[in-house]
């Protein structure tokens, strides 16, 4: 991160005889330069401007990209955490930026532990970091867990969660859940659900889920395909088994279809 005239510094350790250093800011394009260790090296680095590509789709606005790979990335909106309430609460302006600049950085490390988001072994850039194991004492934010992650409070995870994720009160992804996700009050997932989520009181699922979820009050997806268990359950396509007192899903002219106790999957 470089200072309010842009300035950064960074220390290489001497076994490595070189170093690639890459660049990048929103609305400019990449850049990346080598420089060698054990030298002391001062350089002035020009980005240039990148021009923007509309693209426009059927009644939306338009959107604003500036690369063909940000239009076909399947990855779509990863900053859209930071925008929910808890984002709001917890990120300042500066790491929003922050995230808008890095928006196409990410690395994987094996572990990380944090008390904080923006407090732990990643500080500020633990966001940019996908991990294969992620401790946090209190509540963290990264950018991916690839095998585990338990939180005391709450887990906050910027792209994909696999395999196994625990939170004593909450977990939020901006991707995908593809395994174990559990939290006691609840589990919100921006992208699809593969395998199994329990919380204490809801789970959310912006797209598809494929397995079981399972809540006290209230269950939502767009599609299941497996089992819902609570006491609300609500899809907008039925091809799983509903089981709870009040199941809502969508009939093929786009109308609330509302059931009792168990609706199985539509013929």
């Amino acid at each position: 991160m470089t200072d309010q005239q842009g300035y950064f510094s960074l220390k290489l350790k001497n076994k490595y005889p070189a170093a690639v250093i890459h660049i990048s800011k929103a609305d400019y394009k990449d850049t990346s330069l080598q420089i060698q260790s054990k030298i002391n090296h001062k350089v002035r680095i020009a980005l240039t401007h990148s021009e923007p590509t509309i693209f426009i789709t059927k009644n939306t606005a338009p959107k604003y990209f500036t690369s063909e790979s940000e239009m076909t990335d399947t990855e779509a909106d990863y900053e859209i955490i930071e925008r929910r309430w808890i984002g709001r609460v917890l990120f300042s302006s500066k790491q929003h930026l922050q995230s808008l600049n890095l928006r196409r950085f990410y690395t994987t490390k094996s572990y990380q532990i944090s008390v904080w988001p923006g407090v732990g072994t990643h500080g500020k850039l633990n966001a940019q970091v996908s991990n294969k194991t992620s401790i946090n004492l209190i509540g963290g934010y990264s950018g991916g867990v690839e095998v585990f992650e338990v939180g005391l409070l709450f887990n906050l995870v910027k792209k994909n969660v696999k395999h196994i994720q625990l939170a004593g009160l909450f977990n939020m992804v901006g991707g995908n859940v593809d395994g174990f996700q559990a939290a006691n009050l609840f589990n919100q997932v921006e992208g699809s659900v593969e395998g199994v989520q329990i919380a204490g009181l809801a789970n959310v699922v912006k797209r598809d889920v494929s397995g079981i979820q399972i809540a006290t009050l209230y269950n939502r997806a767009r599609s299941i395909k497996g089992l819902q268990i609570g006491f609300i359950n609500k899809t907008e396509t039925q091809d799983g088994t509903s089981i709870g007192l009040i199941n809502i899903s969508k009939n093929r002219k786009g109308k609330n279809r509302i059931g009792f106790i168990v609706r199985f999957p539509r013929k």
